[in-house]
């Protein structure tokens, strides 16, 4: 039907408001754009990192996550009316609740699913996994989370459907045993702050000369790539794991 275009870089989030005929698309270039009827109508700024997720509030706010690690409240006029921190890396996926409160829950490259109510963060869930990707909320209050382990889990609030003693001590055990590491917990691995490694979403500016080198960071992989002024490409050279980080960079 219509093509929306004017994001400079790959958009990883689209989201309706269609009380007003809204279209919501979140992008790597770091802002929001609000359509109508295929046209721009106005761009939001202030993540200093990739848009990765979306989700509408009311029919005049909606939200944004990103890998800057905070999350915004906005104004569907453009006014940034709340900043949440509380996510340590990426967030990946934010959905609101069905409560008509503006509760709402997130997920991230923490391996956390965070629940927010009356604006900061009321619990918060370790998962198993390396990567929490995804979440949704259903009709019931139930919270549902996909992640890099390949399952999706439910959550709720609900005593009649908690599962069984025995599935919830087996939960427990699966998330003690993936603990990470206090190093990598501070985000602090030998000189490097894996903080401060950009994601994939790097590699769509071109580099500044041949040879150039990026690194990127990947859930637990580090990748180093090289610019290749001649195809005006990036080439992965090398790949670390980052249990060895601390040793490569004193290497």
């Amino acid at each position: 039907m219509m093509k929306l275009q004017g994001h400079e870089a790959a958009v990883w989030a689209v989201q309706l408001m269609p009380d007003h005929g809204l279209m919501l698309t979140g992008s790597a270039d770091r802002t929001i754009k609000m359509w109508k009827a295929g046209a721009c109508q106005m761009t939001f700024t202030g993540h200093s990192d990739c848009v990765r997720g979306l989700a509408v509030l009311s029919a005049l706010e909606f939200l944004s996550c990103s890998n800057d690690s905070t999350i915004r409240r906005w104004m569907c006029t453009g006014e940034c009316l709340q900043v949440y921190t509380g996510h340590t890396s990426f967030i990946y996926s934010i959905a609101a609740l069905p409560d008509d409160c503006g509760s709402f829950v997130s997920v991230g490259e923490d391996r956390s699913l965070r629940i927010w109510k009356g604006g900061e963060c009321s619990q918060t869930i370790t998962l198993p996994a390396q990567s929490v990707w995804c979440v949704t909320c259903l009709s019931n209050g139930d919270i549902v989370a996909g992640s890099s382990d390949g399952i999706a889990r439910v959550f709720t609030a609900s005593e009649e459907r908690f599962a069984s003693e025995e599935e919830l001590k087996l939960f427990d055990a699966e998330v003690a045993s993936h603990a990470i590491p206090a190093e990598a917990a501070s985000g602090q691995l030998g000189d490097v702050k894996l903080e401060d490694l950009p994601g994939p979403e790097a590699l769509l500016r071109p580099g500044d000369r041949s040879a150039q080198t990026k690194l990127i960071r990947r859930g637990n992989i580090i990748e180093c790539h090289q610019w290749n002024g001649m195809e005006t490409r990036w080439d992965k050279v090398t790949i670390f794991m980052v249990q060895a980080i601390d040793y490569l960079v004193h290497s």
